[in-house]
């Protein structure tokens, strides 16, 4: 959001300052461009090999 917040208080066109996949008017990324993370997994409330599997999925993304 600070990118897109300094390319407009700066006058420049949003997406040639942000890293992502431009498809007509919007701007997208996931997990590649650290658009989207996981922060953190509570260990002590879920359930064995959790923690594998998210990062399992996070790679299929």
């Amino acid at each position: 959001m600070t990118e897109e917040a300094g390319a407009m208080l700066s006058d420049r066109v949003i997406e040639k300052c942000v890293r992502g996949d431009i498809n007509g008017n919007d701007i997208g990324a996931g997990f590649e461009k650290e658009w989207l993370q996981m922060l953190d997994i509570n260990e002590f409330t879920v359930a064995e090999g959790t923690k594998e599997r998210v990062d399992e999925m996070i790679e299929e993304f």
